[in-house]
């Protein structure tokens, strides 16, 4: 499905009342209600996902990144960043 289609989704399932509180996606913006995170395990059993399955089947390791990134910064900010980010770049390289 094309990444546009997938962002009106993203965009309708944030207002959809039964999605309200859900985290989503940072690529298409789909909810997590609706669409399932691929998981990235980081280590001591914490792990992450920026992104659902689908996004994260249609991009590179490379361009992943950035989502990982987004999220680490997020957790930064809120002070509940348990990993490094060298270790989550690392399970992203890795092909997590």
């Amino acid at each position: 499905m094309k990444l546009f289609i997938r962002k009106i989704l993203g965009f309708l399932s944030n207002i959809y009342p039964g999605a309200w509180g859900y985290s989503c996606c940072g690529r298409c913006g789909i909810t997590w209600r609706f669409v399932v995170g691929h998981s990235t395990d980081v280590g001591d059993g914490g792990g992450m996902f920026p992104l659902c399955e689908h996004c994260w089947k249609e991009l590179s390791i490379k361009q992943r990144l950035p989502y990982y990134s987004a999220l680490y910064d997020s957790w930064c900010i809120s002070g509940s960043s348990r990993h490094s980010w060298s270790d989550i770049q690392d399970a992203v390289l890795r092909g997590g």
